[in-house]
């Protein structure tokens, strides 16, 4: 009687195998060769000028991605190689973003 599963058994198995295989595949992020800037300015004592400036460079970065190319590129979290440069002194904070975008 267990001979009688064995071909059920593989067969629910392939199956398995390709349903955890595909979406692996569609799940590649399709990114752009070239990166956008994005900046930003901030204020705001103790690191709060520090986080509005990369809030803004952030929706900058986003801004410039949708408009170049379109809103599925619009997401600085799916995108790669992101790179952050923040200064500040006593009057403001200042961040700029770079990043290749990927949808």
């Amino acid at each position: 009687m267990t001979t009688r599963f064995y071909p059920v058994s593989y067969a629910i198995a392939a199956l398995a195998c390709l349903a955890l295989t595909a979406p692996a595949a569609q799940a590649a992020p399709a990114c752009k060769k070239a990166s956008h800037l994005g900046s930003g300015i901030g204020h705001g004592p103790f690191g709060v000028g520090t986080k509005n400036a990369r809030k803004a460079a952030t929706a900058d970065w986003e801004a410039k991605s949708v408009a170049a190319h379109g809103s599925k590129y619009g997401s600085l979290a799916k995108a790669r190689g992101a790179s952050w440069k923040c200064t500040r002194n006593i009057k403001e904070a200042r961040c700029e973003v770079r990043a290749r975008p990927c949808r």
